[in-house]
């Protein structure tokens, strides 16, 4: 797992972009979630990935 956060304009969405498809080139599965100042739509994304890797609905 990896997490890139800090301020605004050092390349953090590049750095990510890179190792995401470095990942996908080696067969991981990449869950790319963007943080938009909404709580509720960030417990959703986060139920979301984690659903798609692999945690039960019932854990959800």
């Amino acid at each position: 797992m990896a997490v890139v956060c800090g301020a605004g304009g050092p390349g953090k969405t590049t750095l990510a972009a890179e190792a995401a498809a470095r990942a996908r080139a080696e067969g991981r599965v990449v869950v790319w979630i963007r943080w938009r100042d909404d709580p509720a739509q960030l417990g959703q994304d986060l139920a979301q990935a984690a659903h798609i890797l692999g945690m039960a609905e019932s854990r959800l």
